[in-house]
């Protein structure tokens, strides 16, 4: 579940927490009912290598025909942000846990400064700028995806969006 990013987010839509809309793609078949503006990511895989911000089916497959044609990929709702209502460094923020015999600990909300494109993480700041309503509320849906992932031990970085509609986990 930790490295395969379709699994992850059936196992945290089936526990009821707020996802992005997703599919699984692959080259050839591009039949997802995922809305669009969305990305394109490979289902293993980090540093947003082979991530794309796609607004059609047509851009879909330009931008797999650009992929390895053996990797598995996932198409997902592209999420929109408040950073411009919030006055924040990034609309992406992480939190960072302890969970030991199934217990959670937040050690830290992690700020992050914005993204370049396409999806290339330039840094974080700690803590993060957001208010204390904010950093309960991302800290509060972190331990709930922890759960769901049914983690018993180990390091978590459960990074969150800011969303209108209220933060979203973009992957653990």
């Amino acid at each position: 579940l930790m490295t395969d990013k379709l699994a992850q987010r059936t196992v945290l839509q089936q526990a009821g927490l707020s996802v992005p809309a997703f599919a699984a793609v692959q080259f050839g078949e591009i039949g997802a009912e995922v809305p669009f503006p969305a990305v394109l990511k490979p289902r293993a895989g980090a540093g947003s290598r082979d991530t794309f911000k796609v607004g059609n089916r047509e851009q879909v497959a330009d931008a797999l025909a650009k992929c390895d044609q053996d990797e598995e990929f996932i198409l997902e709702e592209w999420l929109p942000d408040r950073t411009n209502e919030l006055g924040l460094g990034s609309d992406l923020v992480s939190v960072e846990s302890v969970v030991r015999n199934g217990v959670i600990e937040h050690i830290m909300v992690t700020g992050r400064f914005p993204l370049a494109p396409p999806f290339r993480e330039t840094g974080s700041f700690l803590p993060s700028d957001l208010g204390p309503a904010d950093q309960d509320a991302v800290a509060a849906l972190a331990g709930e995806a922890s759960e769901a992932m049914q983690v018993l031990n180990g390091l978590l970085h459960t990074e969150i969006k800011m969303t209108p509609e209220g933060p979203r986990i973009v992957e653990i």
